[in-house]
């Protein structure tokens, strides 16, 4: 070989050498640029991930308040039923069914007395006050 050839030929060697500086220069760069972003994502994920764990802490606190008040409406739930039962065993009221039937059927005759008499419903609630206390004293007397 000649030394022209030669000289081509490490010319070309050195075209190609000097290529792929380029494409290894491109491709750090290219690495850098990357590393760069997954930074700047671990960052914001570690960021993210505080604001996660709090909002995770606030939730179990909410929950916690909402399991103490749960808690406080079904003691609250139990004790009007308590009350409930006793309130309706001094008035008498165990079977709650006939004993309504029997009043709505007295509500509704005198209703139809009234009006029937009267024409019209107007002083109705006036004569039952008068009836409800007349009572009441009736059983005071006795």
């Amino acid at each position: 070989m000649s030394t022209k050839e030669l000289e081509q030929e490490l010319q070309a060697d050195r075209e190609k050498l000097e290529k792929r500086k380029k494409n290894l220069d491109e491709r750090d760069k290219n690495i850098a640029e990357r590393e760069t972003r997954l930074k700047a994502l671990e960052e914001k994920i570690s960021r993210n991930s505080v604001k996660l764990s709090k909002m995770e802490n606030d939730i179990k606190c909410m929950s916690a308040e909402l399991d103490k008040r749960e808690k406080g409406i079904k003691d609250s739930e139990l004790k009007l039923q308590k009350e409930w039962n006793v309130l309706r065993k001094s008035l008498g009221v165990e079977d709650g069914n006939d004993h309504f039937k029997v009043f709505y059927d007295h509500l509704h005759s005198m209703y139809g007395i009234y009006v029937a008499s009267r024409g019209d419903d107007e002083g109705l609630l006036e004569v039952i006050d008068k009836i409800i206390d007349a009572r009441s004293k009736f059983g005071k007397s006795e």
